[in-house]
């Protein structure tokens, strides 16, 4: 499974293909971007993915380790307002961006490289 969770893995895809296809806009001499720019661009989109993303994750995480049967996600998240407001939502989400930067990125990387050498590249 993606390091994302599936609330972002969409996202990070959209995101991805929109930031590789303005890469090759501003640089159509390129047939595929550069191992350092698929870095940049796999950063970016995994991060801000993950960022959109976070507080559902978080609320999903709080609601299947809960043994209260009656619980829900409004009052997980009601929970998670009262007690940390805003950033409470966010709680963990530097330790998450230390793992899914990475992985995303090694993961991109790898796909471009495989579709290149298969000739399936777009």
């Amino acid at each position: 499974m993606n390091t994302l969770g599936m609330e972002g893995v969409g996202v990070d895809l959209a995101i991805y293909e929109t930031l590789k296809a303005e890469y090759k806009s501003k640089y159509p001499n390129s047939s595929q971007p550069s191992t350092l720019a698929l870095l940049a661009i796999s950063n970016t989109s995994s991060s801000l993915a993950m960022l959109s993303t976070y507080p559902i994750f978080l609320i999903r995480t709080k609601l299947q380790s809960s043994s209260d049967a009656k619980v829900s996600v409004l009052n997980i998240a009601g929970k998670i307002w009262q007690t940390s407001g805003f950033f409470g939502f966010y709680k963990g989400a530097l330790a998450n961006l230390a793992k899914v930067a990475p992985a995303a990125s090694i993961g991109y990387i790898a796909y471009e490289n495989t579709s290149v050498y298969l000739g399936i590249s777009k």
